[in-house]
């Protein structure tokens, strides 16, 4: 009977020592799954930054290109009015007389 008793809770213990190696391993499996984890949120929300961060610099771009093609359209239409203007003075000199029909 004792060694019954004996047999019993040495398997017994053999099992709690298995069930304590497996909930170790589980444990370094979830600390390192938590690294991970943690790992990749901060790569997520550099990702996150840097996106937003172009997207301003985009924006800024966007401004600064209207702000020229603004510059660069207002100064051709002034060269083509002075370009106007040469043509009608020139018009006259030349015994035209009448001016662009337009």
């Amino acid at each position: 009977e004792r060694d019954k008793r004996l047999a019993a809770s040495s398997q017994k213990f053999a099992e709690a020592g298995k069930v304590a190696a497996e909930l170790k391993s589980l444990a370094a499996r979830f600390e390192a799954d938590k690294e991970a984890q943690e790992r990749l949120l901060g790569q997520a929300e550099a990702a996150r930054s840097a996106q937003a961060h172009d997207g301003r610099r985009e924006a800024e771009l966007h401004a600064e290109l209207r702000t020229e093609q603004r510059e660069l359209d207002a100064t051709r239409y002034r060269l083509l009015r002075e370009h106007e203007a040469a043509m009608q003075a020139a018009l006259p000199a030349a015994g035209g007389g009448e001016g662009f029909p337009f």
